[in-house]
């Protein structure tokens, strides 16, 4: 039980992270959850009362229903860093484009800006 209270907690910190747009926080904190199911798989297999088997299991539901949610907002945040990328690599070409078709404004012949001796 010491390890699904682990779990939760480290999901609960997965959800803040993922609210704060923390993406460091979120890989450590899936690293430490990846430790904690390491652990789960070499528990053997407790004596549970009907009552705790009911509370364990109603509890890993809850869990999966968080995991989900948090994979689901984990997936529009990643859409959301491509299309802004793309938008980005798009601008960065448009404006590659202007400087070449109305010239590059750091090689400009009169720096000092006056006109005498210019013509």
């Amino acid at each position: 039980m010491a390890l699904l209270e682990a779990y939760e907690e480290l999901t609960r910190k997965e959800t803040f992270c993922l609210g704060e747009q923390n993406m460091q926080g979120v890989l450590e904190t899936q690293r430490k959850k990846a430790d904690v199911l390491r652990g789960f798989e070499r528990l053997e297999d407790e004596k549970l009362s009907p009552e705790e088997k009911d509370d364990f299991n109603r509890r890993i539901k809850a869990l999966r229903t968080q995991e989900m949610t948090n994979a689901k907002s984990l997936d529009s945040m990643i859409a959301s860093n491509r299309e802004e990328f793309r938008r980005l690599d798009r601008d960065t070409k448009s404006g590659s484009k202007a400087i070449r078709a109305y010239g590059n404004p750091d090689k400009v012949e009169n720096p000092s800006g006056k006109l005498e001796g210019q013509a």
